[in-house]
């Protein structure tokens, strides 16, 4: 998806559900990269992946993966660290990039 698109369908789906998603894509330089962070573990024997609830639009109060956008400068375990600790408070763990 070019970037054009990519704006016209935030555009879209701020109009659809409401929130500023796009004055929040400019804090963020171009090409747009995000993480998606799956931190899996085993509990009373079974496995298990850690979500967490939508606060926002779009798609509030839905259980999503923890991830997001990359800082210009910033490196995948960075970003991908900054991103669990916010949407989780999970900080401190072993991160591996596959």
């Amino acid at each position: 998806m070019d970037q054009n698109a990519f704006f016209q369908a935030v555009q879209q789906s701020k109009q659809q559900h409401g929130g500023d998603e796009s004055s929040r894509l400019s804090n963020y330089e171009t090409p747009l990269v995000t993480v998606d962070i799956v931190v899996f573990t085993v509990n009373d024997d079974a496995l298990k992946v850690l979500l967490f609830q939508r606060q926002s639009e779009p798609y509030q109060g839905m259980w999503s993966i923890p991830g997001g956008f990359i800082y210009e400068g910033e490196t995948l375990e960075e970003a991908a660290s900054r991103w669990l600790s916010e949407k989780t408070t999970v900080t401190d763990i072993y991160l591996e990039q596959l």
